[in-house]
């Protein structure tokens, strides 16, 4: 052989080592990998080249993540979002126990006379205590004074709850008045003939 002639290699596939013709597009006809050339009769040493990007694409194209999973990324932080205002509004609320039917508030309105308590389920009423009247035989027996600042047009209804010793609910009582104009002042005297009755708080109010 004529050493001033150059002969020339066939390339060849460095997944399979298929031959690789000048023609093919990047993809070895035998494997469908990309194919990296190397002269026929040498070894392949080192680590692959990248992929030709005479295909149309780079190594980094591979670990692109695709539109979709961004998508679904985006879509996982907004509802995260979401969910975290939501939990924000509703640790901002705070329950309060029902006042329907139930006693007082402890304290005096403006408009209401000294010594009187409001009652917080309806702050147009406010009571309180008068000097025990005379009781039956064997029976107890409590005095309430009632204002009703806005009146009460048909009628005032006031129930009490009859203690022990212990101050367990025993039995109830109740009283009411006709229409109340406003302003006005209602007397309402309760009875009881639970045995065991030592005290009685007030329950309900109901000025309608």
């Amino acid at each position: 052989m004529d050493k001033g002639i150059v002969m020339a290699t066939k390339p060849r596939c460095r997944s399979c080592g298929a031959p690789v013709h000048a023609d093919d597009q990047g993809l070895c006809i035998r494997c469908g990998k990309p194919f990296y050339r190397y002269a026929e009769g040498t070894a392949p040493t080192g680590p692959p080249a990248p992929p030709s990007t005479a295909a149309g694409w780079t190594t980094s194209d591979t670990a692109r993540p695709s539109s979709g999973s961004r998508f679904l990324r985006l879509l996982a932080v907004a509802v995260v979002v979401v969910l975290a205002v939501f939990w924000w509004m509703d640790s901002g609320r705070v329950s309060t126990p029902s006042t329907s039917g139930a006693g007082t508030s402890g304290g005096s309105a403006a408009w209401a006379p000294s010594g009187y308590q409001v009652v917080s389920a309806d702050p147009n009423v406010a009571w309180k205590w008068n000097a025990q009247p005379a009781c039956p035989a064997g029976g107890s027996c409590w005095g309430m004074t009632v204002i009703a600042h806005a009146g009460c047009p048909s009628s005032l209804y006031v129930e009490m709850s009859v203690l022990d010793g212990t101050g367990a609910a025993i039995g109830l009582t109740n009283a009411v008045t006709s229409a109340l104009t406003p302003g006005q002042r209602a007397i309402l005297n309760f009875s009881s003939y639970e045995t065991n009755g030592k005290s009685a708080t007030p329950t309900k109010f109901s000025c309608y």
